[in-house]
């Protein structure tokens, strides 16, 4: 002890957090603290969760629209692993490693359209159902078998205008998850919504910090006196979830004539979006980047026949609001690294959180028995 500062070498030494640690987080509501400090900030913890969570979740990539025609495709990483989905000319959406069987080289970048999956290097080509149908100068190799080199399909799934990727072979369908959110989403035409205009933030704050701040209204008071308190109260928010399905959904009260009420649902780990009755909405693409960092696309979606400025409104509220909200969050990550911040008490407010606390600890759990 100097000058009454605990010294320890928790800042030199690696660390995850043990069971025993992280029991606080799944005690009842009412009894219940937040997760250990460190599971904020320390590379092992993140480390952990890019294979035990990300690696074996689903993951959205894209909406529909960026979809929408035979050739079209789209690339993302998950898990530090680069994959490309892309429609065939039968209507079939398919999802594979975006790492050519050659060399290794990514095959395709961005986005775009595209008659077959060729990559660059030495012209290897894979029909846009995997099959290789191309590959120069291979014909005196022995043994080799173009039938043996087809890109490895990963389970892909489109709900309601997103598309979502899962690494693992052995995953559910995502539709088996979440039966409860989609019928609370039928009547709010999610699926038909395209994007609109966005906004690309890059953050200086862990992943979870971003998914807890989005997944609650506890803070409206705090942190948006002016953009949400007024309209939306924190204190009238509440949560609806469905038995052990892997999802939330936060809603609101309005407090203003004429402003109706919005929801903020997520699928564990990140797909999070928000459905504005009567307008549209947004999703929040969430994508880990390390332990304290994280790229942050909010996608405004709107009606396809809709007018240029509903969707141009929409990004102005989020990108104000979304505004408010980095500021906090950066000071959370600061916060959160000192040797004096605990696992603080929860609200009634933070049932979501809690919530999606309880599921990432199942999923790490069996690194950390």
């Amino acid at each position: 002890m100097i000058a009454g500062v605990p010294v320890t070498d928790d800042k030199l030494t690696p660390m995850l957090p043990s069971l025993d640690d992280l029991a606080p987080a799944r005690r009842p509501l009412d009894q219940a603290a937040g997760l250990p400090p460190s599971m904020y900030h320390e590379p092992a913890v993140f480390e952990l969760e890019r294979e035990l969570v990300f690696a074996r979740s689903w993951v959205a990539v894209a909406r529909h629209d960026q979809l929408a025609t035979t050739g079209s495709f789209v690339t993302a990483e998950i898990a530090d692993e680069p994959v490309v989905v892309v429609r065939d000319s039968t209507g079939a959406l398919h999802a594979y490693p975006n790492v050519c069987r050659h060399r290794g080289i990514t095959i395709v970048e961005g986005a775009g359209t595209a008659r077959a999956l060729q990559c660059p290097y030495h012209l290897w080509t894979w029909s846009l159902d995997g099959r290789l149908v191309g590959a120069p100068q291979m014909d005196r190799t022995a043994g080799f078998d173009p039938a043996a080199e087809c890109l490895t399909e990963l389970a892909v799934a489109e709900w309601q205008g997103f598309v979502l990727v899962n690494l693992d072979p052995t995953a559910p369908a995502f539709d088996a998850t979440v039966p409860g959110l989609t019928q609370r989403c039928e009547p709010h035409d999610v699926a038909t919504l395209v994007r609109g205009p966005s906004a690309h933030y890059d953050s200086a704050f862990n992943w979870k910090i971003q998914v807890e701040n989005f997944i609650e209204s506890y803070h409206h008071a705090g942190v948006h006196p002016e953009t949400l308190q007024t309209t939306y109260p924190g204190q009238h928010s509440f949560v609806e979830h469905e038995g052990d399905e892997p999802w939330s959904w936060l809603d609101h009260v309005s407090v203003v004539d004429g402003f109706d009420p919005f929801a903020v649902p997520i699928v564990y780990p990140t797909l999070g979006f928000v459905i504005v009755r009567g307008l549209g909405g947004y999703w929040f693409d969430m994508r880990p980047i390390d332990a304290t960092h994280t790229s942050l696309d909010i996608v405004t979606l709107v009606p396809p026949d809709a007018p240029a400025e509903i969707g141009e409104l929409l990004l102005e509220s989020a990108v104000h609001v979304n505004d408010e909200d980095v500021a906090i969050n950066e000071r959370t990550q600061r916060g959160l690294g000192s040797r004096f911040a605990v696992a603080g008490r929860v609200s009634h407010l933070e049932q979501a959180c809690w919530s999606f606390r309880r599921w990432l600890i199942d999923r790490l759990e069996p690194g950390l028995a």
